[in-house]
């Protein structure tokens, strides 16, 4: 069976993780700001799990 793009009325496309690395993004927009406090130490599997935490609050 072939299909045709006029052939369905909608389209969805997953791009939140899978076209974009957000998580890349995310970490390197905290660079700045973990230098510039006293969060050195902080890993950027940590950053994140705080960044998601943060996120599902809001």
């Amino acid at each position: 069976m072939v299909r045709r793009l006029t052939d369905h009325s909608v389209l969805s496309f997953d791009c939140y993780g899978t076209l974009i690395d957000w998580e890349s993004g995310i970490w390197s927009a905290l660079q700045p700001l973990l230098a510039a406090g006293s969060c050195g130490n902080v890993t950027r599997q940590q950053a994140l799990e705080a960044f998601n935490g943060f996120e599902a609050d809001q």
